[in-house]
């Protein structure tokens, strides 16, 4: 760079002698030209000597809006090398059910969104996880009367004998395990069960609706169905056993308008979701077929106002400990949800119902008795 200046300046120079200048106006221009590039070679020495002073760089707290914050999870081993574990939002040691932690995607505003939204449906994918798991130990008496040598559709390809309970249970109890591997199979292994060699099969893309895959004969299906009960199936029966059958329920409570006259908030909430089956006497004010319950919430006037503020949409809510049993399997159709999951009925086990204020159920409000 330093030659450069150096060059420009002389023609620059060669070009004013050209031009037969008066003497003492050249003078004046070959200082002016002299001081600018004394500045600019004191600049440009400026710039390439080593700094001997480093400034320390502090980083900038990620603010605490932008960061996805933690939750409780509990996790439940993975049933061998070839599945996937489960981590299972947790309230107290015991899977969290009904309204999950939402991570704050309903603030389309706050940071990380895209973050938040993909944890967020990875949670409620875990509870589907958890609950066929479930199913499988509620029923574990059942797969004794499950044909381990051929799937159903092969052996009774028209659907079996009118009637028959036992293949009913039999394609029941064969197709819980297969949802086990739609759900928690490792992609990678999926071409040893759902694969076969009438046509290509992507492992990444191969479809567990059924045994062999698509395209797949009668030999095929068989061969993929014992492999799968061979590797895994007693494996699937003792993950299953350790999966805990209480858990925390967790639903919306509507707050009413503040009565003046008895200091209270009247409380409306309900058990629609899921299969509630109700078992103890306390649980005889929910047992009604929209499973509402009123009730209040006593408080001065200055505590409501405080609450009001605090939560300006109206919405506590509601945790109840519940327990699972085997849903009475006499109609197939009727053993898993719209979204795919497992029908298990539940019951309370306990009469104390928890109010928090927020989803993170970390403000605890009070608690009400059904008894």
């Amino acid at each position: 760079m330093q030659n450069k200046i150096i060059k420009i300046i002389g023609i620059l120079f060669l070009f004013l002698l050209s031009t037969q200048l008066d003497a003492q106006i050249l003078n004046k221009i070959k200082n002016k030209l002299k001081e600018a590039e004394n500045k600019l070679e004191k600049k440009i020495s400026d710039l390439e000597k080593p700094s001997n002073t480093r400034q320390a760089t502090t980083p900038q707290a990620m603010p605490k809006s932008a960061e996805v914050e933690a939750y409780d999870y509990l996790s439940i081993a993975a049933i061998n090398e070839r599945f996937e574990g489960v981590q299972i939002q947790s309230f107290r040691g015991l899977p969290r059910l009904g309204v999950l932690y939402n991570y704050q995607t309903d603030n389309k505003s706050i940071p990380n969104r895209s973050e938040r939204l993909t944890k967020s449906k990875t949670d409620w994918r875990a509870v589907g996880k958890f609950t066929t798991l479930l199913q499988v130990k509620l029923m574990d008496d059942k797969f004794d009367q499950m044909d381990l040598e051929m799937p159903v559709e092969v052996k009774y390809p028209r659907g079996g004998p009118v009637g028959d309970k036992k293949v009913q249970l039999s394609g029941y109890c064969q197709r819980t395990i297969r949802y086990i591997a739609t759900i928690l199979l490792k992609k990678e292994y999926s071409s040893d069960y759902f694969c076969n060699s009438n046509r290509p099969c992507d492992p990444e893309k191969a479809s567990t609706s059924e045994w062999g895959g698509y395209g797949s004969n009668e030999f095929d299906k068989i061969k993929a169905y014992t492999a799968y009960i061979n590797d895994n199936f007693q494996d699937i029966l003792n993950t299953a056993s350790k999966v805990p059958e209480e858990a925390y329920w967790v639903s919306t409570a509507r707050i009413g308008q503040y009565d003046f006259n008895s200091k209270a908030f009247p409380i409306h909430f309900s058990l629609t979701k899921g299969f509630y089956v109700p078992k103890n006497s306390y649980e005889e004010k929910l047992n009604d077929q929209s499973r509402i319950y009123n009730t209040t919430l006593e408080m001065s006037p200055s505590e409501a106002q405080i609450l009001l503020e605090n939560l300006p949409n109206r919405y506590l809510y509601a945790v109840y400990k519940i327990k699972y049993s085997r849903h009475d399997i006499t109609n197939t159709g009727l053993s898993y949800t719209k979204d795919g999951n497992p029908r298990n009925e539940f019951h309370l086990i306990s009469p104390i119902i928890e109010l928090f204020e927020d989803i993170g159920l970390t403000k605890k409000l009070g608690e009400i008795s059904l008894n």
